[in-house]
């Protein structure tokens, strides 16, 4: 009874957010499309401005090979980049990015934003969320340029590109591959950039990696948590897993990583199990130090969230779990593991368990690290 009630609600909800979206990107074209700008030739000199605006970190990291080859192609022009607060820290790292600038969400800033960029001019304009908000109709309206590229969204008149693509099976690096096409780019290599500070965390890094090579000679990598309560692995899914790969494994010492809420709560999870292997570092939160901390994994795993693109960008073998895909839901085809070994093991779906990703068999997964362990 409650879960049919869940799912329900569930639905209901993603209804209205839809609806509400609708709505507001309705209103943003009727007062700003009259006013959208296009330059009349193409200024080879310009900058060239990519809006990542949702500020989600996979997401983010995913655009990073679309940035590099459009700075490794337009080598004159200045690459800027227009990002959220949480993911800028991505891109303030890469040299081949001139300028990063943060805008937060809200009039305010998204006028500020404006302010900083309406004075100069644009060879190209990219938006790289295919769900568009009143915040990038506004700049994009605005904002002058001789190509203004988005994914889908054919109706809105800001843009004079539309990138087509299935947006059930087709991978998230096929839509920056198009986009790359619209500006004659045919030929380009998408591989996830990413550059992680080991000094910033560098007493504490030193400490951990060798009380965890007295452990163990492989250090596996264990995320628990994605964005969705659905995507959480929970302490039995996590505990079985964990336990099999260690039992598998003699020479493996796990590691579970998260916010510092998160590693309270796994905390209780590893003291439960009672075996010195596996690891929680609960007062060590930090993506920063999580993120250094992944460079020296032999494996990572992961349910479907960011880290699966963290690997990725890290060449780390990663074990990721997905649950099962439906009509609606691809997101084991559109945001899988790029470029690195990998395995993927999906949760199937259960009526009495709607979109649980608890409902995979820890078995496959312990045979998963297995297998890729034994590539390594």
């Amino acid at each position: 009874m409650f879960n049919k009630l869940d799912a329900k609600i569930r639905y209901w909800n993603h209804r209205r957010i839809d609806a509400m979206r609708a709505l507001k990107i309705g209103f943003a074209q009727a007062f700003f499309l009259p006013f959208s700008r296009k330059a009349r030739k193409e200024n080879t000199n310009a900058d060239i401005l990519v809006f990542r605006l949702d500020d989600k970190l996979g997401d983010s990291i995913t655009s990073t090979g679309f940035l590099k080859e459009l700075k490794h192609n337009f080598s004159s022009n200045r690459l800027v980049v227009l990002s959220g607060k949480n993911a800028a820290f991505i891109y303030k790292k890469l040299k081949f990015i001139d300028e990063v600038i943060v805008v937060k969400k809200g009039i305010l800033q998204t006028l500020r934003a404006f302010l900083i960029l309406r004075g100069r001019e644009y060879r190209f304009i990219f938006n790289t969320s295919h769900i568009l908000t009143p915040q990038v109709i506004f700049l994009s309206s605005f904002l002058k340029a001789w190509k203004k590229v988005t994914f889908l969204n054919s109706k809105v008149k800001a843009f004079t590109h539309h990138i087509r693509y299935d947006e059930k099976k087709d991978h998230v690096t096929l839509r920056y591959q198009k986009s790359l096409e619209a500006v004659g780019i045919e030929s380009s290599n998408l591989d996830y950039q990413m550059v992680v500070d080991q000094n910033e965390h560098i007493r504490q890094l030193e400490k951990v990696i060798f009380e965890l090579r007295q452990k163990g000679t492989a250090i596996i990598v264990f995320n628990s948590f994605a964005g969705a309560r659905l995507r959480n692995l929970s302490q039995k899914t996590t505990t079985e897993i964990v336990k099999g790969i260690l039992e598998q494994h003699h020479n493996a010492v796990v590691v579970s990583i998260g916010n510092e809420d998160d590693l309270q709560k796994i905390q209780y999870w590893v003291t439960a199990l009672n075996d010195p292997r596996w690891v929680c570092y609960s007062k060590q939160g930090s993506l920063g130090f999580n993120l250094a901390l992944a460079q020296h994994a032999a494996l990572i795993v992961t349910p479907d969230t960011s880290w699966v693109h963290v690997a990725s960008a890290l060449k780390k073998p990663v074990v990721a779990i997905y649950r099962e895909d439906e009509a609606h839901e691809k997101n084991s085809l559109i945001w899988a593991p790029y470029k690195t070994k990998n395995a993927v093991v999906y949760a199937p779906f259960d009526k009495t368990r709607p979109y649980d990703i608890n409902t995979v068999d820890t078995t496959r997964v312990i045979a998963a690290v297995e297998q890729l362990l034994g590539d390594i």
